[in-house]
């Protein structure tokens, strides 16, 4: 419960934050980011994971600071994450995860993961419906 109270989980969200941004990890990018980047997001989120192994208050209170930042973070992390073949990458998955899972304990957070999810899935739609469109009208090359 400590790390919480001291404010690790927020120091670790922030540093994800930074880590994400400056290598410009991009659900959009198809890109193989370099080994080091993913080494150290796996770290960032194996400490998260063990932060959140803190009492329900403390997670709930850090969530309703943190979460809004957070959860679309980790999302981005298993997005992107589940394309590419890296041990560190692999790992950073899971232990996105992890952190999901311990989130998910928390009422507040669910009603967040569905809001999000929900979002999520529209924008997934009309990208994969205006995909279609633009397949439909293409007209094969006379070659």
């Amino acid at each position: 419960d400590a790390e919480v109270e001291m404010g690790a989980a927020n120091a670790l969200c922030l540093k994800l934050g930074y880590a994400m941004m400056s290598s410009e990890i991009s659900v959009d990018s198809s890109e193989r980011f370099p080994s080091e980047l993913w080494e150290e997001v796996e770290m960032i989120l194996k400490g998260l994971a063990m932060v959140y192994r803190c009492s329900n208050s403390l997670r709930l209170y850090s969530f309703q600071h943190i979460g809004s930042e957070l959860f679309p973070r980790l999302i981005q992390v298993i997005d992107v994450g589940t394309r590419l073949e890296d041990e560190h990458v692999e790992s950073s998955v899971k232990h996105a995860y992890a952190v999901l899972r311990a989130l998910a304990k928390l009422e507040q957070a669910k009603h967040t993961f569905i809001i999000y999810n929900s979002c999520y899935l529209v924008k997934t739609i009309a990208k994969l419906l205006s995909s279609q469109i633009d397949v439909e009208n293409h007209e094969p090359d006379a070659t």
